[in-house]
């Protein structure tokens, strides 16, 4: 696991800004808001922990792993966009991530 983990607390205070967010500005155009019992939400969190910065897929795999010991390696986070949520994907160098609420 990475040492760049952000505190399971950050991680859910970040997840209740997103609800909130979620609940004003986006379930209305059909943006589908993961569970606490789906990957998703931990991926969601750390997109939005970061703020527009840069995030690497493999430490949000690290986070999810730390959740969910049982999770897959390589999480897939671009299928957030089937949800309706959108994002950048670099593949310059690295995929990295940058969260667009």
């Amino acid at each position: 696991m990475s040492a760049n983990l952000p505190p399971l607390e950050e991680l859910l205070d970040a997840f209740e800004d997103i609800e909130r967010i979620h609940k004003i500005y986006l379930a209305q155009h059909g943006v589908k808001l993961p569970n606490k019992q789906s990957h998703k939400w931990v991926w969601l969190a750390m997109l939005h922990h970061a703020r527009g910065e840069p995030v690497h897929k493999n430490l949000i795999s690290d986070a999810t792993r730390r959740e969910f010991p049982d999770a897959a390696r390589d999480q897939q986070v671009r299928h957030l966009k089937r949800d309706g949520w959108n994002y950048r994907v670099s593949y310059s160098r690295q995929p990295y991530l940058r969260r667009s609420l």
